[in-house]
């Protein structure tokens, strides 16, 4: 099997990024850009696991946004939802505008709904179809 390579590749554009929530703990943004990393994605917001799902800012999202376009990166935007309705994904929807209003925003706001293997998630019963409507709500 022919492996991808896209470096020296004229048919290809790319660029390097990460993504970081307050899990990667202090970062040097000025490393992270001279090791030749091109955008980030920040997590701005996630939904807990539990019953009630509290919506939660990252903790990290301030410092990293500032952090990252003082360093010249270009920036986009996650949450991690757990979302398991509609309103719920219009809710997230709505948090996560909030949250980046006053900031600028180079690249997407981008929605992560993952599977969760190793703890009980408020999303274990949704079924595959129930999510992609939600997701499409989110996205609406």
């Amino acid at each position: 099997m022919a492996e991808n390579v896209y470096e020296n590749d004229d048919h290809y554009d790319y660029k390097i990024g990460i993504d970081v929530s307050y899990h990667n703990g202090a970062i040097n943004w000025q490393k992270v850009k001279e090791s030749g990393v091109d955008f980030v994605i920040i997590r701005a917001a996630y939904r807990g696991y539990g019953k009630e799902g509290k919506l939660n800012r990252d903790k990290c999202f301030e410092e990293y946004i500032t952090g990252a376009h003082s360093a010249g990166l270009d920036v986009g935007v996650y949450i991690f939802s757990q979302a398991i309705s509609e309103e719920e994904a219009k809710e997230e929807a709505e948090f996560i505008l909030r949250i980046i209003k006053d900031h600028e925003i180079e690249l997407p706001v981008v929605y992560d709904p993952e599977s969760i293997l190793d703890a009980v998630a408020r999303t274990d019963d949704v079924m595959g179809i129930s999510l992609r409507e939600i997701q499409n709500y989110f996205a609406a």
